[in-house]
């Protein structure tokens, strides 16, 4: 499969990003950030983390995890409210985070002479990756990846590109700004 370079890359505006996401789905987006302004944020942060590129079917990956973390967010906003709504949101984004590690992604750095170079889905999105190394077109391949890590722990690695600190904290990353009680040696 390959993938051209997003157009995220070129323009980062409200008609880029719909384009990106999908137009219903941007629209289902802007109707919920009415109600939590983050959920335009994360996905945004997604998107461009993702690009259009991955496909997985007939669908994109970013297509497919925001359509699943807006159901959770609509099921849970109903019978929760906003704020438990919005931790399914991203829980929904977290658990399927793991799915980047299913993907060989390389592509021709530059221009001649080509040198080919594979994006490393823990350190950069594939929009930065792609304008980073000048790719204009890269292969995408689908693998199986076994992994020593747990699910959640994979996904922790790459959770920081897409979440902010205070999203972070639901999964355990400790707060830096956090007062922690000192312990005191016992001599």
């Amino acid at each position: 499969m390959k993938a051209r370079q997003s157009i995220l890359v070129e323009r980062q505006d409200k008609k880029a990003y719909a384009e990106v996401i999908g137009k219903d789905i941007y629209a289902e987006l802007e109707k919920m950030s009415n109600l939590h302004p983050k959920l335009m944020e994360i996905s945004i942060r997604l998107a461009n983390y993702l690009s259009e590129c991955v496909r997985d079917g007939e669908a994109t990956l970013l297509d497919i995890i925001l359509s699943e973390a807006l159901t959770e967010w609509s099921t849970r906003y109903i019978h929760d409210g906003c704020n438990v709504a919005y931790q399914a949101f991203c829980k929904s984004i977290f658990k399927r985070l793991v799915k980047m590690y299913e993907y060989r992604i390389t592509g021709k750095r530059g221009y001649k002479p080509f040198h080919t170079t594979y994006w490393d889905c823990t350190r950069i999105g594939i929009t930065q990756w792609m304008r980073d190394n000048q790719i204009r077109e890269a292969q995408i391949v689908k693998v199986h990846m076994d992994s020593a890590a747990s699910q959640r722990e994979a996904a922790l690695i790459i959770a920081p590109q897409i979440f902010d600190r205070s999203d972070l904290t639901m999964w355990g990353f400790p707060d830096p700004l956090e007062q922690r009680p000192v312990l005191e040696s016992v001599a």
